[in-house]
């Protein structure tokens, strides 16, 4: 429940350990390597999430452990096995972030930022959503940019079986 972390910032990010981008914001050049506990040591909480379904190796716990050892993640990875919670958020792909205000707000949803794999099109500036979205809120501004198409892989959610 994110009761317990009322009065602080929260970013939620969904992954697959199974997902290129996933993979390649955490290689060692990646965003992903040094953003969370950067963010950490200002007071924001991450937290990692994986709505896959279980029976498809992205979902299985065994693969989420070895992702984990692989690429020294330092984030809490919190499994989400029915999909309710990014159901409840509507996360379509991986990586797919949210950026909640300390009044327990969502302020943000999409992109981690620009560059998919690392890279951004043609001559753009890199932008990280993220981090844009954080320091506005710590600046008591209104989030400039609240909403971006996420990227990455689709969310592969467990089916649910029709209500009758």
């Amino acid at each position: 429940s994110l009761t317990r972390y009322a009065g602080k910032i929260v970013v939620l990010e969904w992954m697959d350990p199974a997902c290129q981008y996933c993979a390649q914001a955490r290689t060692e050049a990646g965003v992903l390597r040094e953003q969370p506990m950067r963010l950490k040591s200002q007071g924001v909480v991450w937290l990692t999430l994986n709505s896959t379904d279980p029976e498809l190796d992205g979902g299985k716990p065994e693969t989420n452990k070895a992702f984990v050892k692989k690429t020294e993640l330092t984030t809490p990875l919190l499994l989400d096995a029915d999909g309710a919670v990014g159901r409840a958020y509507g996360a379509q792909t991986t990586l797919h972030c949210f950026v909640i205000n300390e009044k327990g707000l969502l302020v943000y949803k999409g992109a981690l930022d620009n560059a998919p794999l690392g890279k951004v099109q043609g001559d753009q500036k890199k932008v990280n959503y993220v981090d844009a979205a954080i320091i506005d809120i710590k600046a008591g501004r209104s989030v400039a940019t609240s909403d971006t198409k996420p990227y990455g892989s689709t969310l592969k959610y467990r089916k649910t079986s029709a209500k009758r």
